[in-house]
């Protein structure tokens, strides 16, 4: 199995998240103009129980592993080769400026930078690191390093093998998001943020540093990432997710919490909640905005251009006008789908398309799987 790299074919994306297991399935087609090339095949949702999975550890392995098998069979996905990803405070995802060396010299300087980096016992982590770009001028290297605590990767790949499926490939949640954001996502938006330049050829480039936050909200946890023409320079996870405001709502209506988080999936009944809504949207705008301060005022005072935001968080009523009012910069919902051509067997397009930014950390995933 490739850890954190490599690429595998006919893959199915599976994202363990903390409240469902959802699953998404791909091929590639031709490329056409204006077109990603993607068909998308298959998608699919098992939720769970609360606190079946707390702050990414599995608690319960044989329940995850039969949410799994439960998914599999009911949407009769076509392999059984699956890539999947950690995230959370398992997680360690560090740049480094070093000096420009050889890859073996990289690969020892960049194993004693983590030893620095991480707060757990080097021996009980997985380490990957990808060089982002050279310095020339100054003789040096960016290194973007990951490092993972390797009990997180085995309680994946144990519920997965349970499942009776076959990992092939272990991700970041964060750079799956980029993932699909970059190859599908971002094609179908353009640069219309920016002013852009004219070439005689026809093609059209922006004309200055393009900066995006790719913000995927789940649950219990909210991943920033901030790209700037399109390499990760920041990010962040924060304990921040829905479950604040179904617990609002929990309160707000006396019920169960799920039957408040039912009334969310479903958006029933949504009425008698709206005047929480309000407050939630200035809770999520004021964590994303004091990431995109930290960043600016580590990077020289740069700005973001644009906010992509995506998970449950995107789907909730009214987001996109929300988040831009509050933030004060273009938020786009990023919808995985929305540059796939979609041949998803029992399902209406237009359902499909409503319930894409749920699944963008496992379209991210599923692409590593086609060239």
């Amino acid at each position: 199995m490739e850890l954190f790299g490599g690429r595998a074919s006919q893959l199915v994306g599976l994202d363990i998240g903390t409240s469902a297991i959802k699953a998404v399935e791909i091929t590639q087609a031709r490329r056409s103009k204006g077109a990603s090339g993607v068909i998308l095949r298959n998608i699919g949702i098992e939720y769970l129980p609360p606190d079946t999975i707390v702050e990414g550890q599995v608690m319960d392995a044989n329940l995850v592993a039969e949410a799994i098998r439960n998914l599999f069979a009911r949407r009769h996905f076509s392999s059984k080769n699956v890539v999947l990803s950690v995230s959370g405070t398992a997680v360690i995802v560090k740049k480094l400026t070093l000096p420009d060396m050889g890859p073996l010299e990289l690969e020892a300087v960049v194993t004693d930078e983590a030893e620095k980096a991480v707060p757990f016992d080097i021996k009980d982590v997985n380490i990957d690191f990808q060089v982002l770009g050279k310095k020339p001028e100054k003789d040096e290297v960016d290194v973007l390093l990951v490092a993972c605590k390797r009990e997180a990767v085995e309680d994946r790949l144990f519920v997965v093998r349970e499942a009776g499926l076959v990992p092939k490939i272990m991700d970041v949640d964060l750079f799956a998001v980029q993932n699909i954001y970059q190859e599908i996502i971002e094609p179908t938006l353009g640069f219309d943020d920016l002013s852009v330049v004219a070439h005689e050829d026809g093609e059209e480039t922006k004309d200055q540093d393009f900066i995006v936050a790719l913000v995927d909200i789940g649950i219990s946890l909210m991943n920033i990432n901030i790209l700037v023409n399109g390499v990760s320079q920041f990010t962040r996870d924060t304990n921040f997710g829905l479950r604040q405001f179904i617990e609002e709502i929990q309160g707000e209506l006396g019920i169960s919490y799920e039957e408040a988080e039912s009334i969310l999936r479903s958006q029933g009944g949504m009425d008698d909640i709206m005047n929480l809504l309000g407050g939630f949207y200035e809770s999520m705008a004021m964590e994303i905005i004091r990431s995109i301060d930290y960043f600016s005022s580590s990077h020289g005072g740069m700005s973001v251009s644009r906010v992509s935001v995506s998970g449950g968080g995107a789907v909730l009523p009214d987001a996109q006008a929300q988040l831009t009012e509050r933030i004060g910069v273009p938020v786009v919902i990023g919808n995985p789908f929305s540059g796939m051509d979609i041949r998803v067997p029992d399902m209406e397009d237009d359902k499909v398309q409503s319930v894409g930014p749920l699944f963008n950390v496992a379209a991210g995933l599923a692409l590593r799987g086609i060239s």
